[in-house]
C-alpha cells in the first residue's frame, strides 16, 4: 500500500466518523462511505458502524467488475435478481479471503466519478425528501445543483436507475450534481477532497433549515395528558407483560408533537418513510389512546392491541404510539430498545418537517414489502442484533 493510498484513507476514515458520530446524519448502523481510484473502490463493509469505523472496515472492490453490472443481464423475478445481485457484489472482492460484505449500495458509490462519497440520512434532508413537494422544493432550493433521484427498490435497481438520472444530469446540465437526494432515503455528497463534501453538506443543511423556519409556525409541544413519569411505569410494566422485552420510553418534543397531533399520527400509522425506518422500527407502530392511571386497565388495553396486532401483521411491534405521551420501544435487550427509540424520534421529527413543507410522502407497500422481505435488510437486522 503507497503512502499516497494510506494518506487517502485516512482521509475517509475521517470524515466517516466525522457524519458517523454525528445524530443528525447517522444513526445505528446507517449510512456509507468509500473512496475510490481508477481501478479500485473501498466501500463500508456491512456490519461495521461509521462512528468507529477503522481500515479494517472497508472492503476492496474491482471496479470493473462492478461495472460490468450495471450492463449485465438479470433474472425478472425479483428474488433471482437480488440473489445473484449479491453474488455479484460479492465477487467483486479483492481479497475475498477477509470474509467482507461490501455494502449494497456499493455500485451507486462506483457510479460517481469524485475520489470520495458519503451517503447519510440526515433528518432535514429527509424531511425534503419525504415530502410531496420534495422535487419541486429542491429545483426551487438548489436549481441544478442537486439530483433529484425517485424513489426506486435499494441495491441494483436504485443503481441502475441513478446511472440514468446522472447522465442525463450530465447532458443537460454538462457536469455532474453536487449532491444527490434520494426520495425517502436519504443523501449522497460526493468529491474530491472530504472537505469538498464537508462544505458542500454544511450548505445544504443549512439551506434546509431555512426553508423550514419558513413553512409556517413550528409544531409546538403539546401539554402533557399523562402525569408525569406515568409514561416510564406504563412502558415498564407493558414490558414485563412479554417476558424478555426491554422498553425504552421517549417523550421528547418530537415524540410528544407526533402522539399528540391525529394528522401525523394517522399517518404515521399507514406507513414509514424510509428503509432504515423499517430495518430498525419496523413498519408500522402500534398505537394506544392515553391510558388511565389505573394500571390493570391500562395493561388490559394493552394486552388486546397488542395481541391484535400480532394477528394483522404476524410479528410483534417495536414501536408504540402513545397518544398524547409519547412513544415507547420495545426490544429484546437495552441496546436495541434504545437504537429503536433513537431511529423512530428522528422519524417522528421528519414526519413533522415534511408536513410542514407541503405534505408526507410515505414508502408505498410494495415499497415497504421488498425492504421486509430483502436478504440484505435481514443481514443487516441480524448483524445489528448481534
Amino acid at each position: 500500500m503507497t503512502d499516497s493510498l494510506i494518506a487517502y484513507l485516512a482521509q475517509l476514515i475521517g470524515v466517516s466518523r466525522h457524519y458517523g458520530s454525528d445524530p443528525a446524519f447517522v444513526l445505528a448502523g446507517g449510512g456509507n462511505t468509500s473512496y475510490k481510484t481508477v481501478d479500485r473502490l473501498w466501500v463500508k463493509a456491512s456490519g461495521h458502524s461509521l462512528a468507529t469505523i477503522d481500515a479494517g472496515g472497508f472492503v476492496e472492490l474491482d471496479r470493473a467488475k462492478l461495472d460490468a453490472m450495471l450492463h449485465a443481464t438479470w433474472p425478472a423475478d425479483a428474488n433471482a435478481r437480488e440473489a445473484a445481485f449479491i453474488e455479484a457484489v460479492m465477487a467483486s472482492r479483492v481479497h475475498p479471503e477477509l470474509g467482507q460484505r461490501p455494502s449494497v449500495e456499493a455500485l451507486l458509490h462506483h457510479l460517481l466519478p469524485s475520489r470520495f462519497v458519503v451517503h447519510t440520512h440526515p433528518g432535514l434532508v429527509n424531511a425534503l425528501t419525504c415530502c410531496l413537494k420534495g422535487r419541486e422544493l429542491t429545483k426551487e432550493l438548489f436549481a441544478d445543483r442537486v439530483l433529484w433521484q425517485p424513489y426506486v427498490d435499494p441495491g441494483l435497481i436504485l443503481a441502475k436507475e441513478l446511472a440514468s438520472s446522472i447522465n442525463h444530469h450530465r447532458a443537460s446540465v454538462g457536469r455532474d450534481p453536487a449532491a444527490i437526494f434520494l426520495a425517502n432515503h436519504g443523501l449522497i455528497v460526493a468529491g474530491d477532497t472530504t472537505e469538498a463534501i464537508e462544505t458542500e453538506t454544511a450548505h445544504l443543511v443549512a439551506r434546509l433549515q431555512e426553508r423550514i423556519d419558513l413553512a409556517g409556525p413550528p409544531t409546538t409541544r403539546p401539554a402533557m395528558t399523562m402525569q408525569t413519569g406515568f409514561l416510564d411505569t406504563y412502558a415498564r410494566a407493558l414490558a414485563v407483560e412479554r417476558d424478555g422485552l426491554v422498553a425504552a420510553e421517549d417523550s421528547s418534543a418530537a415524540a410528544a408533537i407526533l402522539a399528540s397531533t391525529p394528522a401525523l399520527c394517522d399517518i404515521a400509522l399507514m406507513g414509514p418513510l424510509t428503509p432504515d425506518q423499517i430495518v430498525y422500527c419496523r413498519s408500522v407502530p402500534i398505537y394506544f389512546e392515553s391510558p388511565t392511571t389505573d394500571m390493570p386497565a391500562a395493561i388490559d388495553q394493552w394486552r388486546g392491541k397488542w395481541d391484535g396486532y400480532v394477528v394483522a401483521y404476524g410479528w410483534e411491534p417495536w414501536v408504540a404510539i402513545i397518544a398524547g405521551a409519547g412513544l415507547i420501544a420495545f426490544r429484546n435487550n437495552a441496546k436495541l430498545s434504545d437504537v429503536t427509540r433513537a431511529v423512530y424520534t428522528d422519524a417522528a421529527r421528519v414526519y413533522d418537517y415534511a408536513r410542514r413543507l407541503g405534505g408526507v410522502r410515505i414508502l408505498d407497500v410494495d415499497d415497504r414489502r421488498f425492504i421486509e422481505n430483502w436478504e440484505v435488510e435481514a443481514y443487516r437486522r441480524a448483524v445489528m442484533c448481534k
